[in-house]
């Protein structure tokens, strides 16, 4: 019997998914926590290297000279960020890219490098790169500020129900 002549099958063990249909979700704190450890460790900040958390990094360090460094990572944090998900958007390029961000998260919940983000995208759909990229932010509201809502609509709901 010839080899190559055999069709294949696929045993009912082996399914493969296609996940290029699925996004790539990200959550933006450890997006944060990746970045500013990456920023560390490009900048050289002292035990950067060895940490696998910013907070393990800067555990040694006194509160002013803690400050200082994160003031050194936050020079260069948003140009950082938007290359890695540029990065992220050529290494997925079928898949659709979403970063979930709390409301809350980011500066007040601004997110600076987004606008940043934004420009970069468009510039590289237009210039006939990234074709069909799609890089999503999505925010969602805390568990706590659902949670009340959710309390409210159920101690609504009954009353509702009484008077219908």
């Amino acid at each position: 019997m010839d080899r190559y002549l055999e069709e294949q099958t696929s045993l009912p063990t082996q399914i493969i998914e296609n996940t290029q249909d699925h996004p790539l979700v990200i959550e933006y704190a450890d997006l944060v926590e990746t970045v500013q450890l990456s920023v560390a460790r490009q900048i050289g900040i002292e035990g950067s290297c060895e940490a696998s958390t910013v907070d393990a990094m800067l555990s040694p360090f006194d509160i002013d000279t803690t400050h200082e460094v994160l003031c050194n990572i936050g020079r260069h944090f948003d140009d950082a960020l938007v290359d890695f998900v540029i990065a992220a958007v050529i290494a997925k390029r079928k898949r659709p890219i979403i970063i979930i961000a709390d409301e809350t998260e980011g500066i007040d919940g601004y997110l600076p490098w987004q606008t940043q983000l934004e420009k970069r995208m468009a510039h590289n759909e237009a210039n006939g790169l990234l074709t069909g990229a799609q890089v999503h932010i999505e925010r969602t509201s805390t568990i706590e500020h659902t949670a009340v809502e959710l309390g409210h609509y159920a101690c609504e709901r009954p009353a509702l129900l009484a008077t219908s």
